[in-house]
């Protein structure tokens, strides 16, 4: 076992023991990557002063382990991220300001709102992450199994292609669970534009597995997803959509 100074990795490479001693191992130490690029804005209001960038950042959240790594905006509009480890990793656009709220991640290979973004050795200098000023919410009237007005249950909405979702590290981001209220109406905010499917699922069925940040347990993806109804949420859209408690069977 090896372990690497600050700001160094060690490259993994397979070697082949058996009976004898193995002498000669060459360890490779190579530097962390960096992340970085820019940060634009995309609204009807005035981008954030110079003095609030500190208040707008990026974040990159490990796929396998949860853990974060953070960035703040530039003046400049621009940010770094240094020191990173290979892994697989959620890109998060992130604002303290009120008024702003990420619509979107991309580099010049991906679309890193739905795709992961893998980091072997080489910096990543090409990210733009952009934020914007209209907010996006679906509001509606919950139906029971027996055709009533529901008083319970939960509402999930999660992307359309529910197992390139999962196999992508189900980016948080990109779901939301709330309750149906006693009078049988949901509200929620929706995080990313997007193609989704939403469902409304029965009291005793718990979608959660955690709650911060709101995570879907995989299971009741694969298994609810079919029952939902498709919905495009586009920025500044709020819609009404009514729905039926489903269960799967």
């Amino acid at each position: 076992d090896v372990s690497a100074p600050p700001g160094m990795t060690v490259r993994q490479v397979p070697i082949t023991v058996g009976t004898a001693h193995v002498d000669g191992i060459t360890v490779t130490m190579e530097p962390r990557a960096s992340v970085s690029g820019r940060i634009v804005f995309s609204g009807d209001i005035q981008p954030p002063a110079q003095e609030q960038a500190k208040l707008i950042g990026v974040a990159l959240r490990d796929v396998q382990s949860g853990a974060r790594i953070e960035g703040r905006m530039t003046p400049e509009g621009t940010f770094e991220i240094r020191d990173v480890p290979p892994g697989r990793y959620h890109v998060l656009g992130e604002s303290l300001a009120r008024e702003w709220r990420a619509a979107g991640v991309r580099s010049d290979a991906a679309n890193l709102t739905t795709d992961v973004l893998t980091i072997t050795h080489a910096n990543v200098p090409d990210i733009v992450v952009t934020f914007t000023d209209k907010t996006m919410a679906i509001a509606g009237m919950v139906i029971d199994e027996s055709g009533r007005t529901a008083s319970d249950g939960s509402v999930v909405l999660m992307p359309v292609n529910v197992k390139a979702w999962i196999a992508a590290g189900m980016a948080v981001q990109r779901t939301q669970v709330v309750p149906v209220a006693a009078d049988g109406s949901f509200q929620m905010t929706v995080g990313l534009p997007g193609d989704y499917v939403i469902v409304a699922a029965p009291p005793d069925v718990h979608p959660q597995t955690t709650i911060d940040p709101i995570t879907v347990d995989a299971e009741f993806a694969v298994a609810y997803a079919p029952l939902g109804t498709r919905v495009t949420i586009a920025l500044g859209d709020k819609k009404t959509q009514p729905l039926t408690i489903r269960r799967a069977r």
